[in-house]
């Protein structure tokens, strides 16, 4: 270990000293105190520019393990709180070292014909050593990535077990440039910085610089203390002890039903919190890929998680993993559209518990589905708790379907026909017109048979019916 001693003299001299080594220099809290232990890899290593759980193990970097260095007093703050992502790990060969981090500036890096300036921007420098190291005793090489010719870059400054090692590109290092995202990825082997075997229990120290400054303008974010701003110390490199193998971590991607589609992708919508307001429960965990995280909203019809388009899409599907402790819960579930997050559409409504807790509801028949800028995952009738929710769709909108309202006709009202009017029949009232029969003058009374021959004729022709009386 380390002599106390050491550190006594080290402060001195910086006191001594008055002024640091560089122009804007802030130090860092745990200077000398610096202890952590690094996994061995459970996965085999690559220099992709891609992060594989197993492959490194991350280092959570205390804000007392941070220090800085810059050219420019007003960057001194920026540099000191850089963000930046830190993971290490090792096997019987190699120490594994990855950063990435985004680079205020943009990426600078011009020193493709001087690759030992390139401290000054656009590189990481690492050093590494024995535990009991001091001063310059150390190994520090640097890698970068040059921005103007797009040439992967190294140089090593120290090689104190004058081991010979050059890093090789794609090799033994890769630097990667997405927009202002820039990823180190190298390995450097044991026998370029240590006496020692690596084992579980050895250790060994370590330093890293994040130089991203802007030509020599450098701003240096530093990790333990021991290569810039307070001159070069081994001493103050950060304890490392190698452990054992890590426990990968399961690791989810979304989407993870497996069904196709064109997902529907965009800003998350609804409650940034659920129950309790827990950030954990809020609407992100239905959109992480992980079957056992959920949303879960702040009570029955309080609260949704969704999805805002940059257009308007028609669904074409829709994929629900029920939460796997209530899927009684699912009954009620709505899948609703809307243009302006005010006014939502049903297309969907779940009318029962969910039938699997660990298959995906896929949901392919809709209504009104004409198409929405914002989807929604909500239930009124029950609390709404769901594990996964997937929207598949295609750009476009379509008119909703109006059916026409065709009006029937108001039936007119016939006509009530009055009854004819009855027939008057004008009764004609037919006199009988009985001629009289001429008188005849009585005629001597002598029986004459011409006589009642001319009565019985007119009594013919008056229609008179004679008929005996019984």
């Amino acid at each position: 270990m380390k002599k106390t001693l050491t550190l006594a003299l080290s402060v001195l001299l910086v006191m001594a000293l008055a002024v640091p080594s560089f122009a804007g220099w802030i130090q860092e809290e745990a200077y000398y105190e610096i202890a952590l232990s690094v996994n061995k890899a459970a996965t085999a290593w690559a220099a992709d520019g891609v992060y594989t759980p197993g492959e490194y193990f991350d280092i959570a970097v205390d804000n007392a393990w941070r220090s800085s260095a810059c050219a420019d007093d007003a960057n001194d703050q920026t540099a000191f709180n850089l963000d930046y992502k830190l993971a290490l790990s090792w096997d019987d060969t190699y120490f594994y070292t990855y950063i990435q981090f985004t680079d205020p500036n943009g990426h600078d890096n011009t020193w493709g014909a001087d690759p030992a300036s390139m401290w000054y921007s656009g590189a990481i420098q690492i050093n590494l050593a024995d535990e009991d190291q001091m001063g310059e005793s150390r190994l520090e090489y640097g890698v970068g990535l040059t921005s103007d010719s797009n040439e992967l870059i190294s140089n090593v400054w120290a090689d104190y077990l004058a081991s010979g090692f050059a890093p090789k590109a794609n090799e033994d290092y890769i630097v990667t440039v997405d927009g202002d995202l820039i990823t180190y990825e190298a390995r450097t082997p044991f026998t370029a910085f240590t006496t020692l075997t690596p084992a579980e229990g050895a250790i060994v120290s370590c330093c890293y610089v994040l130089s991203w400054g802007n030509g020599q303008d450098y701003c240096h974010t530093q990790f333990a203390e021991g290569c810039t701003g307070n001159g070069k110390d081994a001493g103050a490199f950060a304890m490392v002890t190698l452990a054992g193998v890590g426990e990968v971590p399961v690791t989810y991607t979304y989407p993870n039903s497996g069904t196709d589609g064109n997902l529907i992708t965009g800003e998350l919508i609804g409650n940034e919190t659920g129950w309790g307001e827990n950030a954990d429960a809020g609407r992100a965990a239905g959109f992480d890929g992980n079957p056992e995280t959920f949303f879960d909203p702040l009570g029955t019809g309080d609260g949704f998680l969704g999805i805002q388009a940059s257009e308007s899409y028609i669904l074409d599907k829709v994929a629900i993993l029920s939460r796997s402790t209530y899927p009684d819960r699912f009954a009620g579930a709505l899948i609703q559209g809307s243009n302006d997050g005010t006014e939502w559409t049903t297309l969907w409504k779940s009318e029962a518990a969910a039938a699997s807790v660990t298959e995906y509801t896929i949901v392919t028949e809709f209504e009104n589905n004409t198409g929405y800028t914002m989807y929604r995952y909500f239930n009124e009738t029950n609390h709404g708790d769901v594990a996964e929710v997937e929207f598949y769709g295609n750009p476009g909108k379509v008119e909703p379907v109006v059916e026409e309202v065709v009006e029937e006709p108001v039936a007119e009202e016939a006509p009530v026909e009055e009854a004819p009017a009855e027939e008057v029949v004008e009764e004609v009232v037919v006199e009988e017109v009985v001629e009289e029969a001429p008188v005849v003058e009585e005629a001597p009374q002598t029986f004459d048979f011409g006589v009642i021959a001319a009565i019985a004729a007119v009594i013919s022709l008056a229609g008179v019916k004679v008929s005996k009386k019984r």
